[in-house]
C-alpha cells in the first residue's frame, strides 16, 4: 500500500487551497508609453504609420514616427503621464581639439628627432606585460 502512495500523489497532483485567489495578470503599461494616450489619438498614430509604411516605405514611416515622438512626448508631459527629464539636463560641451600635440624635448622646445620605440607596459589584474609603440624624442 505504501509503495503506491508516491504514484497516487503524482497522479492527483498538488491540490490548491480553497482560499487561494488566482494570480492577477501583470499589465505592462508604462507611464510614458503609447498606452498613456487616448484611444483615438493612439489609433491615428498607428494608422498614420501603417499608411506611410505601405505607400512610402519603412524609412519614411520611421522618420515620420520620429517626428511625431517629440510632440507626443510634450503632450504626455503636459498631462503628467511622463517625467519631464528628456532634454532637461544641459550637458557641458567638450572643448574643441587644438590639433596635434607637439612632442617636447628636455628643454621644453619642439622635438626635431622623433623615433618610434617599443616600450613595455605592465598588465593589470595578473595579465602579462605588454609592448607598445611609443614616439620618443632623441634630441
Amino acid at each position: 500500500m505504501l509503495r503506491h502512495l508516491p504514484t497516487a500523489l503524482l497522479i492527483l497532483g498538488p491540490v490548491p487551497p480553497v482560499e487561494a485567489t488566482p494570480a492577477q495578470p501583470v499589465q505592462k503599461t508604462g507611464q510614458c508609453s503609447i498606452d498613456s494616450l487616448p484611444e483615438p489619438q493612439k489609433r491615428r498614430l498607428i494608422d498614420g504609420y501603417v499608411s506611410r509604411h505601405k505607400t512610402q516605405g519603412k524609412a519614411s514611416a520611421d522618420a515620420w514616427a520620429k517626428a511625431q515622438e517629440g510632440a507626443v512626448y510634450k503632450q504626455l508631459v503636459a498631462q503628467g503621464a511622463c517625467p519631464a527629464t528628456r532634454g532637461a539636463a544641459q550637458t557641458a560641451k567638450a572643448p574643441p581639439r587644438t590639433g596635434k600635440k607637439a612632442i617636447l624635448n628636455r628643454r621644453g622646445q619642439p622635438c626635431r628627432n622623433i623615433v618610434v620605440e617599443n616600450q613595455v607596459f605592465p598588465g593589470f589584474g595578473g595579465e602579462p606585460m605588454r609592448m607598445a609603440l611609443v614616439q620618443v624624442c632623441k634630441d
